[in-house]
């Protein structure tokens, strides 16, 4: 099969593409209910991936069930050769039966790589929940700036900068001096001497460099707006994913003629999200 087929059905998707499906609920210690999230491709964009590599004529899928699991088996006419590779599901709570197919699609499809990046995710609390129907959901307008920023961070961990990703790397060559410091490519924006509060943020993977000179953590982390961030602190940290980050406050600083950032937030506030 050729690589670049290869290559192209396993490329990122944007986050519009992906929805969040509840997987588990509780309450935390501080009696706050939470529910964990999984990321899963919609129906519709695996479809139009298929169409785009391969051409309309030249996939197809069919389905089988075996006891309560529903098997879906996706083939791709590659060079005059069908290829085929079957993944299954079972029923779903709500609409079974059709839930149970799409899946079971949709997991057949990461055996040809398509989304299999998603399961690289790490865990996903969501705290932005409510009650519908004496049930517990994901408030989605509260969540999705925060669930959406954790998949454009895991696409440019798996990918590196894309453009189906908002994440700003850091510049090579950047040193880490203080707390944390992030190199932003706008710097006009930032005045000299000056601190802005960018509030609280919450830390969406941590990352430790444990190198024997100089030992740091990269963390990703989104603002309450939004706003997705790369930034260093110079030590291995104990923070974790849904860590909450409180009062960041940036200071603009200058060394020949070169603006840096300097991150620091109140690490005695630190709480899960």
């Amino acid at each position: 099969m050729d690589d670049n087929i290869y290559k192209e059905l396993e490329a990122p998707f944007s986050n519009k593409d992906v929805e969040w499906k509840p997987q588990l609920s509780g309450t935390d210690r501080n009696g706050r209910q939470y529910i964990i999230a999984v990321p899963y491709l919609k129906v519709k964009s695996i479809v139009k991936r298929l169409d785009s590599v391969l051409g309309k004529s030249n996939w197809q899928n069919y389905f089988q069930k075996s006891d309560d699991t529903y098997i879906c088996t996706i083939a791709l006419n590659i060079d005059g050769a069908w290829i085929k590779k079957s993944n299954g599901a079972g029923p779903t709570p709500y609409e079974a039966i059709k839930g149970g197919l799409s899946d079971a699609f949709k997991r057949a499809a990461t055996m040809w790589g398509i989304g299999s990046y998603l399961q690289e995710m790490q865990t996903q609390f969501v705290y932005e929940v409510k009650q519908s129907k004496n049930k517990l959901v994901i408030d989605e307008q509260a969540a999705m700036p925060k669930l959406n920023a954790a998949h454009d961070n895991l696409v440019l961990q798996c990918f590196g900068n894309t453009q189906q990703s908002n994440v700003v790397p850091l510049s090579k060559g950047n040193t880490t001096k203080g707390n944390i410091k992030y190199k932003t490519p706008d710097m006009k924006q930032f005045v000299t001497g000056k601190t802005y509060a960018l509030g609280d943020c919450t830390v969406l993977s941590v990352k430790s460099m444990p190198h024997p000179k100089l030992p740091y953590t990269i963390l990703g982390v989104v603002s309450k707006n939004g706003t997705l961030l790369n930034v260093y602190i110079n030590k291995i940290t104990n923070l974790t994913p849904n860590t909450l980050l409180k009062n960041v406050i940036v200071n603009v600083r200058e060394k020949k003629g070169k603006k840096s950032l300097l991150y620091e937030y109140d690490d005695t506030l630190n709480k899960a999200s």
